[in-house]
């Protein structure tokens, strides 16, 4: 009886792990997502970027990948972290929508801020928000 229940366990394990297949989004494995992100990102900013972690978000449409995100920071700086979103627009091609500019920006704003507030306060905390307002 052991014996049966063991190799139960074996075959739907071998099952779960065979039918999941390697593929993470659209195709990509998770480290090639990551890659995607990552050359995408250099060839906008001409710069190398390293990217944390990858996620997905859903597209609505059970059919559909729906989006890649992506946690990100420049190699040369990796205290300033921002998200990605990597997506399919129209048939084979893709785009890219990140923060980066704004989290340049955040990080200029609040090293203004920060030393200034200290002079007068013991203990604070500071954020900063920039969103693009794009009027029709």
């Amino acid at each position: 009886m052991l014996k049966k229940i063991a190799i139960l366990i074996i075959t739907c394990l071998f099952a779960v792990t065979s039918l999941t297949g390697c593929t993470y989004w659209k195709g990509y494995s998770k480290s090639q997502c990551k890659q995607l992100v990552a050359d995408a990102l250099e060839e906008k900013y001409g710069e190398e970027f390293v990217v944390v972690d990858v996620g997905t978000k859903s597209a609505g449409a059970y059919y559909s990948s729906g989006l890649l995100t992506a946690t990100c920071h420049p190699k040369d700086d990796n205290t300033l972290y921002f998200e990605a979103e990597y997506f399919e627009y129209g048939k084979g091609s893709y785009e890219l929508d990140d923060l980066y500019i704004q989290s340049i920006v955040r990080k200029q704003i609040k090293d203004i801020i920060d030393p200034v507030l200290a002079e007068h306060f013991d203990d604070f905390a500071t954020e900063v928000y920039i969103y693009i307002w794009i009027s029709s």
